[in-house]
Order: C-alpha cells, then sequence, then structure tokens
C-alpha cells in the first residue's frame, strides 16, 4: 500500500513516500537561514552544466523525471527530487548535508512505512472477518482506529509520518502480533495486555 505521506527528518530534509523524492527548496531555505554569508541559489543549481548533464544521465537509465516543480501550496509545491539528484544538490550545499542525505536515502523508512501500512490493512480485515462472524454484522469504523492508536501508543506519542524506521518496524510487529491474537478470538482485556507484554519486546 502506497499512500502518500510527506516525511520531515531534521527540518531540512522533506521527503514524501509516494516516490521517495526529496523537497530541494526546503534544504536550500534551510540552509540560507542558518548561513548568512554563504547562500545558496537553488535555481543556479538546477541550471547548471554539470546537473543537467546529470538530469539527462538519470533519464537514461530511466528516471523520466529526475526533477519536479510545482507551484502553490501543499505536497506538489516547490522543487522535488530524485534522491541520486538529491544527494548530488546535497553536495553542492555542503558536506554535512551530502553525508546525511545518504543516510536517509539509504536507510528503509519507506519500506518500513509501506510494511507497517499493509499490516494495519490485515489487521482491518481480520477484525471485519471475526466481527461479522461473532455479532453477524460489521463493526463500527471507530474500532479500526481504536485498534491502531492502541498499537501506535504503545510506540511513540509522534505522528506516523515522524516515526523512525525503529518504531515503523515495531508498529509492524504489533499489528502482525494483534492480528494473529484477533484471528485466535482473544477478548480485548486479554490481547491488551499481551500487546502491552510485546511491546517491550525490541525488533
Amino acid at each position: 500500500m502506497k499512500t502518500n505521506q510527506i516525511m520531515i527528518r531534521d527540518k531540512a530534509f522533506v521527503q514524501r513516500t509516494k516516490d521517495g523524492y526529496f523537497n530541494a527548496t526546503v534544504l536550500v531555505d534551510y540552509w540560507n537561514n542558518s548561513n548568512d554569508d554563504n547562500k545558496k541559489q537553488l535555481n543556479r543549481y538546477k541550471f547548471n552544466k554539470t546537473t543537467k548533464e546529470f538530469v539527462i544521465q538519470l533519464q537514461k537509465e530511466g528516471i523520466e523525471v529526475p526533477l519536479r516543480s510545482g507551484r502553490g501550496t501543499g505536497e506538489s509545491s516547490g522543487t522535488w527530487m530524485h534522491p541520486k539528484l538529491f544527494i548530488d544538490l546535497a553536495m553542492w550545499v555542503s558536506v554535512e548535508f551530502k553525508s546525511i542525505v545518504i543516510d536517509y536515502v539509504l536507510d528503509g523508512l519507506i519500506n518500513s512505512r509501506h510494511d507497517a501500512g499493509d499490516y494495519y490493512n490485515e489487521m482491518c480485515r481480520d477484525i471485519l472477518t471475526v466481527y461479522v462472524d461473532v455479532f453477524k454484522r460489521k463493526p463500527p469504523s471507530n474500532i479500526f482506529i481504536e485498534e491502531a492508536r492502541r498499537i501506535r501508543a504503545l510506540v511513540t506519542s509522534k505522528p506516523r509520518n515522524e516515526m523512525s524506521e525503529q518504531e515503523l518496524n515495531q508498529i509492524t510487529y504489533l499489528q502482525k502480533f494483534n492480528a494473529n491474537l484477533i484471528r485466535k478470538r482473544i477478548g480485548k482485556t486479554a490481547r491488551i495486555k499481551r500487546l502491552m507484554e510485546a511491546s517491550e519486546i525490541k525488533i
């Protein structure tokens, strides 16, 4: 499941999950707000010779649009870059930024987020199946929300788009664990107790 979310990492690094692109505008603005004597202009990077050559190379590799620009507000505004191009931009801005963005690109955060979404759906299907089997009717929608909130509260108080890879993996683990308990018809009180015990196991 690939629903788009905007993930904010260390304020300068903003990535969206639908395509993995990073917000170049935010990165450059963050740098400029912290460096009065060495400001950067994103357009100078976008239109320099080596950047144009790199964009052509990425297109040859099958990345049709390595750089996307949009106006207005919302998730499409600003300039968004494929991770490879964003690494190049980060290197152009500073060596420190280059190192940070390489860590972000190489980690499994987006995959962890997709897994958490997939197992949330599996858990909801099990809730639906068991509820209909027991009560002969569909469950109220708030049951799904309550289950998700209960599991998230056992891991973190952060909103999902700010969670670390480890936190998302922990939520995935608990969703799978909870789905298994639901399939076994374990009651709510007993399930909560076992989820609390399981949440202490760090994966």
